[in-house]
């Protein structure tokens, strides 16, 4: 059902379902909204807070209830919205991985997420929707936008591990803003990359092509992508190659090591993870030692200033784009900034050089380092794509009530 105009005038909800989002909102269109999104983190207008995981025991013994939420608000678009995801969550071994996988345990094997968008001027509830059609296309957006700026111009190659829900925005977000030519896909399982290829080639028009071996899928690929449920690595430091631009969609996917033989890292936000809250006696594997969360500990400011000093040695021209952490604005002294930490230039450089293209996208063109910028992506990009949603419909029902 979608709410509109009443008759007296008044604005009622939105009430959309996943496919009026998947109607309503492209690809293309979610990228611009998403640098537009940035825009405004970097300038401290908009907010958001980290996100908040509850555990708490179910009635399976393989697994744990979880209630999940984050909220943010962006004035300049005139809407605050929640994100509520209420799931059944296992943590299966498949192959040498464990993964993390909800299971579709409400009536008819649905999924539960809710995205409530209101008005900053009145407060009023603007629209309520299913969070799985738009955290998808807004996933894959954010990865579709750092290669926008960071991969070679002439990258015509993508590799991916992953043939999941997530997978296929991936390569959506890839094909809207590079000239894709081929694409390799690993998963470990046979079927379903089997059926992924299939299904995106047709998509797409571009040929898919599944391959057995992770390496098939990464050697010689210019854009390489993990789109996984893992909560171990899948992506290591040996397959690197000159060139190659590398994005994941969490954590955990890429081995330290290939973050430390990088010469660019952009990530989103510095919380090091989400808020756990788990009832008496809960494990929760996200947190076990060496194993989710917990495996790229390391990557803190010394490492980060390890991965600067190491910006010259040849070959090392592997760009790593990671979601959901801090930017990263690196300058010709290739020196990341993190909040608290001032950076200096190298001895003889002069002047702080303006930023690249790059950084422009959340620098604005402006090329002061004093004070580190900070940025949260995930709810606050969701709102500007919420709201370019919701201008489409309103465009759809003015011209169906004309």
């Amino acid at each position: 059902m979608l709410g509109c105009a009443s008759q007296s005038g008044a604005r009622m909800t939105l009430i959309l379902s996943n496919d009026d989002v998947e109607k309503l909102l492209t690809m293309p269109e979610c990228i611009d909204v998403m640098e537009e999104a940035y825009i405004e983190l970097a300038e401290g207008r908009g907010i958001s807070r980290t996100r908040s995981d509850c555990f708490a025991p179910t009635t399976r013994p393989d697994a744990l209830y979880s209630l999940k939420s984050m909220d943010g608000v962006v004035p300049k678009l005139g809407v605050g919205a929640v994100r509520i995801n209420s799931d059944i969550i296992t943590w299966p071994k498949r192959g040498n991985n464990m993964r993390r996988e909800k299971v579709p345990a409400a009536p008819n094997n649905r999924y539960v997420g809710l995205v409530l968008l209101f008005s900053v001027e009145t407060g009023e509830p603007l629209a309520i929707l299913p969070d799985g059609v738009m955290q998808r296309i807004r996933v894959g957006a954010a990865n579709g936008l750092g290669i926008r700026y960071l991969a070679r111009k002439n990258a015509r190659t993508v590799g991916i591990l992953g043939s999941g829900w997530q997978a296929g925005a991936q390569l959506t977000a890839a094909c809207a803003v590079r000239d894709v030519e081929t694409i390799r896909c690993f998963s470990p399982n046979p079927e379903n990359r089997d059926t992924f290829a299939a299904t995106m080639s047709a998509l797409l028009g571009v040929r898919v092509d599944p391959v057995a071996e992770p390496e098939a899928a990464i050697k010689g690929a210019d854009i390489v992508m993990c789109a996984s449920n893992s909560i171990d690595h899948i992506f290591f430091e040996r397959w690197i190659e000159p060139g190659m631009h590398l994005s994941s969609i969490k954590r955990p996917e890429i081995e330290v090591k290939a973050i430390k033989r990088a010469d660019r890292v952009i990530i989103h936000w510095n919380d090091p993870a989400p808020i756990h809250v788990a009832a008496k006696g809960v494990v929760i594997e996200e947190k076990v030692e060496g194993r989710g969360w917990q495996l790229a500990e390391e990557i803190r400011l010394q490492a980060a200033c390890d991965l600067a000093g190491a910006r010259d040695r040849p070959g090392r021209r592997a760009q790593i784009r990671r979601r959901r952490h801090v930017f990263h604005q690196q300058y010709r002294a290739r020196l990341p900034v993190r909040r608290g930490w001032r950076p200096r230039l190298s001895q003889g450089q002069g002047e702080r050089p303006r930023p690249r293209g790059a950084d422009r996208l959340v620098h604005r063109g402006r090329a002061s380092m004093k004070s580190p910028l900070r940025y949260r992506t995930c709810l606050l990009a969701q709102l500007a794509c919420l709201s370019r949603a919701r201008c489409c419909l309103r465009r759809s029902t003015s011209s169906a009530r004309r």
